[in-house]
């Protein structure tokens, strides 16, 4: 590693007036700005984090945990932040605050330990830990090929795939170790250096600092990722603010394969949805205009889902039911806990879904039903597409009815 002399930087805020003026900068434990807001925004952007600048596989990351427990007894320890990537690359991300000596000694050997432990686990414990974190964030359960499809990264059928490339970076514990805190000091990174060139076990370990400045708008997040480079790659990304730009200063990287897929129009959707299972694109059309049409109701698009969903108080909304397409697939589903889980987060009573999820039994396709509807509240819950068609009229008097009910309330 060829090290840099740490030099002291300043940012500055050039308004449409071009008057300039140096923006301050916040130090961890200031206010609100500590360890627990870091894990929080690393977790909702994980874009933020600058594994690509350490290679292309570590990118995209899906975030699947956070205080993700790990071993037992003296050598149990939580994981702040637990990504996975498309390509089956798992990062463990730790952040810490360099206030102390103790911090700098221990950080790395912590990070470390993390990475020994999660070498026993396999995909089927990630799962549930991704699970977890998706039940307690979204109200509803998710596996890691469920979220890497509801964000278009993967399809359904990619899970087999997915699942082995887990195991085997498991198994060889070919990790990314990333240590991100406020301010890496020296000696911290000639121990990493030292580590990636003399360790037997298969992961990397790199480093990056934060840097936050104070904004009327929010914040600007400038991460610095210390690498085996005499450069230091910079990103500029502004959280709840109008600094919207990614800058990098550095020598573009090469793109993942792994990349998201384009996003559809109503009609593209509708098209490769009657593709892959077969269905007639006007029958299903009509069906989708309908649905639209309903008061109450909204359609949203992802590059592999049209979700139908249902509209609370202050604009929010959840998914009812949704049209998925995967690889050669066409799919209607819905998660009845999800639906029972918004309603009540939002002061609505849950058995006001009984009725439309009552009706929704009878078109399911009991087939493809790992548990009779609904005994996993959580679960996904196949429709046959066909009876839905074959019954669209009322599929749309139950959405109507549903609508009504929570409206009243």
């Amino acid at each position: 590693m060829i090290y840099t002399e740490r030099m002291s930087r300043s940012a500055i805020h050039v308004d449409p007036n071009g008057q300039a003026s140096v923006m301050k900068r916040i130090p961890f434990m200031t206010g609100s700005f500590n360890e627990a807001w870091l894990q929080e925004i690393l977790a909702d952007n994980p874009f933020i984090i600058p594994s690509y600048e350490v290679g292309s596989e570590y990118a995209p990351l899906v975030c699947i945990g956070r205080e993700v427990p790990v071993g037992s007894g003296e050598t149990k320890g939580y994981i702040d932040n637990l990504y996975i990537t498309p390509s089956g690359q798992i990062v463990i991300v730790e952040t810490k605050l360099f206030r102390n000596q103790e911090s700098r000694r221990t950080v790395v050997a912590q990070i470390i330990d993390y990475a020994k432990e999660l070498q026993k686990w396999d995909c089927e414990m990630l799962n549930k830990v991704a699970e977890e974190y998706t039940f307690k964030s979204e109200g509803q359960s998710k596996r890691i090929i469920d979220i890497m499809a509801s964000k278009g990264c993967l399809t359904f059928a990619d899970e087999a795939r997915l699942t082995d490339r887990i195991n085997d970076s498991l198994k060889r514990a070919s990790f990314l170790l990333m240590i991100i805190g406020d301010g890496i000091r020296s000696s911290v990174q000639q121990l990493a250096d030292f580590l990636n060139e003399n360790t037997s076990m298969a992961f990397n370990l790199a480093l990056a600092e934060m840097e936050i400045y104070q904004t009327e708008n929010g914040v600007i997040v400038i991460p610095n990722l210390l690498a085996k480079t005499s450069v230091i790659e910079r990103n500029i990304v502004s959280i709840h603010g109008s600094y919207v730009d990614e800058e990098t200063e550095s020598e573009s990287v090469s793109p993942s394969k792994y990349i998201r897929k384009p996003m559809l129009t109503r009609r593209e959707f509708i098209s490769k949805f009657c593709e892959n299972g077969g269905y007639d694109a006007d029958e299903v059309g009509e069906f989708i205009a309908d649905l639209d049409a309903i008061g109450g109701i909204n359609i949203s698009l992802s590059p592999t889902e049209l979700a139908v969903k249902f509209v609370l108080g202050e604009g929010k909304t959840c998914s009812l039911v949704i049209f998925g397409i995967a690889s050669d697939q066409a799919d209607i589903w819905l998660v009845p806990g999800r639906i029972k889980a918004s309603l009540e987060k939002n002061g609505v009573f849950p058995f006001d879904a009984d009725d439309f999820l009552d009706f929704y039994k009878e078109v399911v396709d009991d087939s493809r039903c790992k548990t009779p509807p609904y005994d996993n509240v959580a679960g996904f819950y196949y429709a046959d597409v066909n009876e839905v068609l074959h019954r669209k009229q009322d599929f749309i008097r139950a959405v109507e009815q549903f609508i009504t009910a929570i409206q009243k309330n």
